[in-house]
């Protein structure tokens, strides 16, 4: 049997959108078993699983939550999630605020570093709302300022280099 359960769509960070995940990524692997579990987000599911129900694909719903323990960021997967938890619902609401706040910090350092418009060109990579860090390593990457993923994070999206804004998650 073949399960996977850790996939992103562009809802967070992944490059495809829902269907295309199951599609190109469960299909294609022959999973028996697939869940799409985006950053703080809900918002791909329902797409996900009218495909899957298509394909005959048995479908977990899911989300990676971000959390602090011990000082330091987590990521916790919430698998076979009730969609329709008003808890749930409230608390990605609050990531989902807390990653938008990050983004125009992010954009306002890099902009401070000489890198203009960044949130501008930032946008161009992202097909939802939600802005990451990785929409930000795109464009650094595209406008020539870095070379890959690697470096683009060591040099300015952790700790004290310009774009490396921490989060308090809950």
């Amino acid at each position: 049997m073949v399960i996977d359960l850790h996939n992103h769509s562009y809802y967070s960070d992944g490059v495809l959108s829902p269907t295309e995940v199951v599609v190109c990524l469960a299909k294609k692997q022959n999973c028996d078993v697939f869940a799409l579990t985006d950053h703080d987000t809900i918002d791909g599911l329902s797409e996900a699983s009218l495909e899957a129900n298509k394909l005959n694909l048995q479908f977990v719903f899911g989300t990676e939550i971000s959390a602090i323990w011990n000082n330091m960021t987590i990521h916790i997967l919430g698998l076979k999630i009730d969609l329709n938890n008003k808890i749930l619902q409230a608390g990605l609401k609050k990531h989902q605020q807390l990653r938008e706040i990050r983004s125009e910090k992010i954009a306002r350092s890099l902009g401070g570093a000489g890198i203009i418009g960044a949130m501008e060109k930032t946008k161009a990579f992202a097909k939802t709302r939600m802005i990451t860090r990785i929409h930000f390593s795109q464009m650094l990457i595209q406008e020539g300022i870095c070379k890959d993923m690697k470096s683009v994070f060591r040099r300015f999206l952790v700790g004290k280099k310009p774009g490396g804004v921490g989060v308090k998650w809950a």
